[in-house]
């Protein structure tokens, strides 16, 4: 490769021929990107769609997250979805914790093996001493012998790095359930807290984001995040 054509929607340059180039965002949101590389007698084009997330101003706590107030969490400022393979976590109707609205990762007839994350935009947790991140999980096996894994990670560095704080062998707890699992009542309902989030993570572009890995199992549902 000699040739490199970069397209940036809402980026500024919106468009640069440097191998390497450096683009500012002024607006927070989910942006594409397009490369066009050369070898000056062929070319090759990839689109990446929503690649680029530019998170919005750090949120303040006490912080409460129902996802009552979105339609969707494709796109949207407050939540990035990292979805190699399947499905991804999308938003569900008619499903939350007392509530009309949660987020909902099909697993169901998933490989086993799929990794799928769900990732916050910054909170600021400066000048506080002592933090909690709370969560309602729902979730049932779909057979004796799956394994599907639910990891909380936290980072101090805007997602640059992250750290496991949590993780959740979901076959050791829940019940199974041979058909696809959606929650009808409250007692499908588990809630965790995390504690250890230490005093070096108390910064003002704390992010956390919760990693589902697959082991054949069954449907997760997130609802009712809660820092204080």
């Amino acid at each position: 490769v000699n040739g490199w054509t970069w397209t940036f929607d809402g980026g500024s340059p919106m468009n640069s021929t440097a191998q390497n180039p450096s683009v500012t965002y002024s607006t927070p949101g989910l942006y594409s990107v397009t490369l066009v590389a050369t070898d000056g007698g062929s070319n090759d084009t990839e689109t990446k769609t929503g690649y680029i997330h530019v998170v919005p101003v750090a949120a303040t706590i006490p912080l409460l997250e129902g996802f009552e107030s979105y339609s969707t969490l494709a796109g949207v400022q407050e939540w990035g979805i990292i979805n190699a393979v399947g499905n991804g976590f999308e938003l569900a109707t008619a499903t939350g914790l007392n509530s009309s609205k949660s987020a909902r990762l099909m697993n169901y007839n998933q490989s086993a093996g799929d990794v799928d994350e769900l990732v916050s935009s910054p909170v600021d947790l400066s000048g506080i001493s002592q933090v909690t991140l709370s969560f309602r999980y729902a979730h049932k096996r779909r057979n004796s012998s799956d394994e599907d894994k639910l990891r909380v990670l936290i980072s101090n560095t805007c997602g640059d790095s992250w750290v496991i704080r949590k993780t959740l062998l979901l076959a050791s707890s829940s019940a199974i359930q041979g058909t696809s699992f959606t929650p009808s009542s409250e007692n499908d309902w588990t809630t965790v807290h995390v504690t250890n989030i230490t005093a070096s993570y108390l910064v003002d572009n704390f992010r956390y984001k919760f990693n589902f890995e697959g082991g054949g199992g069954n449907n997760i549902y997130l609802d009712n995040i809660n820092i204080y």
